[in-house]
């Protein structure tokens, strides 16, 4: 994987410094072309700050690998359809092998997890689940989705 992040380093780089975080802001939400694709949200500002260099430059590697199936934005619908549909989702609670609970979240067309401490959301990743069928040339799409794939199991 270093070597394909290394192939589109300068690629990778314009797409983190497109991206800036928000005052205050503590997730994202991810496109890809007319598809939603994923969530991150976190419980503070600054986690998301010093993550999301590196959510941008995974998301980024789908998206170049992915590059010409479709150049249309996704829409504010296809926003609230998907935080609707994990707002509706079911969570299963497990304890975490350290501290807090792990969550797990599956619903129709998303899967995801969490982890929560003291009763309060630390991080959250959802992810669509048909977004780890997209496959590429290089057949090198792992990154996002193991990600994906890894909320589907127990």
């Amino acid at each position: 994987m270093s070597e394909i992040f290394d192939r589109h380093r300068t690629s990778l780089e314009s797409f983190v410094e497109a991206f800036t975080v928000s005052e205050e802001q503590t997730g994202a939400l991810f496109a890809i072309g007319c598809e939603i694709v994923g969530l991150d949200l976190f419980d503070r500002h600054t986690t998301l700050a010093t993550m999301l260099p590196k959510l941008v430059r995974s998301y980024a590697i789908d998206a170049i690998e992915t590059s010409g199936r479709d150049d249309k934005g996704a829409k504010k619908k296809d926003d609230e359809e998907f935080l609707a549909r994990l707002a509706m989702a079911e969570i299963q609670s497990f304890e975490a092998l350290g501290l807090g609970t792990d969550l797990r979240i599956m619903t129709p067309g998303i899967v995801g997890g969490g982890l929560t401490v003291e009763g309060s959301l630390v991080h959250l990743a959802a992810f669509t689940a048909d977004a780890g069928n997209v496959e590429s040339d290089s057949g090198s799409m792992a990154r996002m989705r193991s990600r994906r794939k890894s909320y589907g199991r127990r």
